[in-house]
């Protein structure tokens, strides 16, 4: 009776090329295709704002005192909670100051403020008494996505808008 000496240690290559695949499906069904779809850094985007303007409404009804939430459009586009100065207050959960910068790390990749108009200035600004002064827009752009929100003063909650040609 012949037995064989040789003993397998290792792989095949089939048995590679079989787990590997294997991998790269788990993988792909893993990880949602391409990364975050516009309308979701949109989403994403549009609730840091409300967030924004509900701290500076709050902060002007508690202290009676002019708040508003400023939006700039260089470098991406940020926006930032201000005081009656126009300086940035203190954000309540980092204690850093309340700045949003779209170009910072953790924030939706390609996501800009194209706008944002309050009568004449790109400020949301409430009264002592948390009031919005006045209505405006603001306008995002995530890839070929565009969303135009709309605060009113007779609603505190961002709207979003049809957008026109």
């Amino acid at each position: 009776m012949m037995t064989s000496t040789r003993t397998n240690r290792g792989f095949t290559l089939i048995e590679l090329l079989i787990v590997s695949a294997v991998l790269m499906m788990l993988a792909l069904i893993a990880m949602p295709a391409g990364g975050m779809n516009d309308h979701r850094k949109l989403d994403i985007i549009q609730l840091a704002v409300q967030d924004a303007l509900d701290v500076a409404q709050r902060q002007s009804y508690k202290s009676g005192v002019p708040y508003g939430v400023r939006f700039g459009t260089n470098a991406g586009g940020w926006f930032a909670v201000v005081n009656e100065a126009g300086i940035p207050i203190e954000d309540p959960l980092s204690h850093g100051s309340y700045v949003v910068r779209l170009s910072d790390p953790g924030h939706p990749t390609n996501v800009t403020i194209e706008y944002a108009i309050f009568g004449l200035r790109p400020v949301a600004a409430y009264d002592e008494k948390g009031v919005l002064v006045q209505g405006g827009q603001i306008h995002l752009r995530a890839g070929d996505q565009v969303r135009w929100l709309q605060l009113t003063t007779a609603s505190p909650e961002l709207e979003v808008v049809p957008a026109t040609p």
